[in-house]
């Protein structure tokens, strides 16, 4: 689990969950979670979520099916260009970290280490290699002329990233589709 904020950094990372629990599970886990359920976020600060997570009014999530208004489908696009951002910081940890293109061949509490110093190494290249570390081409960008997505150069460099399917749905709190309203 792994917060990402606008510049590509990991803001909070937690590490060591089963491969197979659900993301919402994950989450609920995660030493962040009481904190965020009690306002850590400033006020009207949220997290941007995947379909995956409960609509909270601290995060926000698509809304879901095909039959959207037109100021839904705004906002679903909009909040997938915000969630892009956080699909290109794993996907660049990625292939510049090869380790994480197979299996890691030693103990479940070394992988936790290996994964939260690649993440810190990640971040410092972030900041002090700013133009080497990342380039324009690295990231996927928007061609807003031909309407269309550029894939960042990571994505032909691993193949260490599979996507993820829908898991179910949820109910979010009235607070939570409020909040989403109004944004």
């Amino acid at each position: 689990m792994a917060i990402v904020d606008d510049d590509y950094c990991f803001r909070y990372i937690d590490v060591g969950a089963c491969g197979m629990a659900s993301d919402g599970s994950v989450f609920r886990n995660c030493s962040i979670y009481n904190k965020l359920e009690n306002n850590l976020l400033p006020n009207g600060g949220v997290i941007v979520a995947n379909g995956a997570f409960l609509l909270k009014p601290y995060m926000m999530k698509p809304y879901p099916g095909d039959n959207l208004t037109l100021v839904q489908k705004v906002f679903n696009y909009r909040l997938s260009r915000t969630r892009r951002i956080v699909e290109n910081a794993f996907g660049i940890l990625v292939s510049r970290f090869r380790i994480f293109q197979k299996p890691i061949a030693t103990d479940v509490n070394t992988v936790d280490k290996i994964v939260l110093a690649a993440c810190a190494l990640h971040n410092w290249l972030r900041k002090e290699k700013r133009n080497n570390y990342i380039t324009h081409c690295d990231i996927d960008r928007e061609d807003t002329e031909a309407r269309n997505i550029i894939h960042g150069t990571w994505r032909t460099e691993t193949t260490g990233l599979e996507n993820l399917c829908r898991q179910g749905s949820n109910h979010p709190s009235i607070s939570a589709v409020q909040k989403r309203e109004t944004i």
